[in-house]
This record gives structure tokens, sequence and C-alpha cells, in this order.
């Protein structure tokens, strides 16, 4: 998946908070279609010189309840 429009802002410590907006769109077979949209929020800390997961939220900005399955990365 393509990112762009990521905004990076530094917090606390030794961690930076991401935030990044996306849009997916999925078909299977030409029957079902669905457009996920929403934004990513992503913390990174540095340990031992890297950048490492601290924590991930993902906010979708619609109703997923006709969604059969979720088989998507964000």
């Amino acid at each position: 998946m393509p990112v762009a429009n990521v905004d990076v802002f530094p917090t606390s410590g030794n961690a930076i908070r991401a935030l990044f907006n996306f849009i997916v769109y999925r078909c299977c077979l030409e029957r079902e279609q669905a457009w996920l949209i929403g934004q990513r929020k992503d913390v990174l800390r540095t340990i031992e010189s890297e950048l490492q997961m601290a924590r991930r939220a993902i906010l979708l900005h619609q109703n997923v309840r006709f969604l059969k399955n979720l088989t998507v990365y964000l």
C-alpha cells in the first residue's frame, strides 16, 4: 500500500508520533466491492538506535458491518 501524507510529531522522551490517512479499495471477483477509509496513528520509539513500533491505532471512518472479513493489512 503506497503511503503519502505522513505527519510526524515529536513527543516527550525518545518517541515520535506518526499519523497518516489511507484509502483502500477492495474488490472480490467483481461482485463484492468495499472502500476502507481511515487514519492510522503510530507511536515509534528509538531502542538501540532503531525505530520500533510501540503502539498502533487504526480508525476507520465508515461502518464496516457489510464486510464479510477484513484481510487487508493496514
